[in-house]
């Protein structure tokens, strides 16, 4: 999360140093919002927890990276599906959860949506100095109009530009890198790919009994068409620096 795959475009420096900060969770009692927490709720309730962003921290402390990878089609629907379930947490209404069903029509619904609200310049957005993807021009227009016909196409961009600056930070801070893929965790695959991440931090497992690994569903083929898959595929190759591609090819 400290690395966004957000609705702006980020510069290398801008990622790294999103990257160097974090955020804890404390009780309202220790927070420093608690005053102004205290004007807006007059309800003192100190075992509340707040988030608290950190000050950034010295990137001279990282040592080594653990960089990874799923496959972009999954990544963007199990988004689009915690994106649901936030709603149904925070009481929204029903028609935006009728509309916005757990399943292929409402992830093209969500797209729809998101593709109209991101390609809208009249749209407010977090901060006044953000840029979308889509809307950038750094990108080729003849790039954005192929990808348009991609339901959200912008989440695929991001996810592109995401994983181009986790590399470049990499290799800015001559960090030794593991690239590990989401499905190493699966089956029988999943006590080795522990092993190596341990053995790369030089970590000891000091619990005898793994928690099982639960994998996402794929959605690929039925969320997507064989046309859309193509022209994410030649974007991404496009776009993607050359490590970057030979990390994500293999969902191609």
């Amino acid at each position: 999360e400290r690395c966004p795959t957000t609705k702006w475009i980020e510069t290398p420096s801008q990622f790294q140093q999103h990257c160097a900060t974090g955020d804890v969770m404390i009780h309202s009692s220790k927070s420093k919002k608690k005053k102004k927490k205290h004007k807006e709720n007059n309800n003192n309730n100190d075992n509340k927890l707040v988030k608290e962003i950190l000050p950034p921290y010295d990137t001279a402390l990282v040592s080594r990276a653990v960089h990874i990878i799923r496959n972009p089609f999954d990544n963007i629907v199990s988004r689009y599906n915690y994106h649901r379930k936030k709603l149904c947490k925070a009481n929204e209404s029903d028609a935006m959860l009728v509309r916005y069903t757990p399943d292929q029509d409402g992830f093209l619904s969500f797209c729809q949506d998101m593709d109209e609200y991101y390609s809208d310049p009249t749209s407010s957005f977090d901060d006044e100095t953000t840029t979308t993807i889509s809307s950038s021009r750094l990108l080729d227009k003849e790039i954005i109009q192929r990808m348009k016909k991609v339901p959200c196409y912008n989440d695929f961009l991001r996810y592109i530009q995401w994983h181009n600056l986790a590399f470049t930070t990499t290799l800015n801070l001559s960090l030794p890198t593991l690239v590990i893929h989401y499905e190493d965790y699966e089956g029988d695959k999943f006590n080795n790919t522990l092993n190596s991440i341990l053995d790369f931090l030089s970590l000891e497992w000091k619990k005898k009994n793994a928690a099982e690994f639960i994998a996402g569903k794929t959605y690929q083929e039925d969320y997507f068409s064989r046309t859309q898959v193509r022209i994410v595929m030649e974007v991404m190759e496009t776009l993607a620096v050359v490590d970057v591609w030979d990390m994500i090819k293999r969902y191609f």
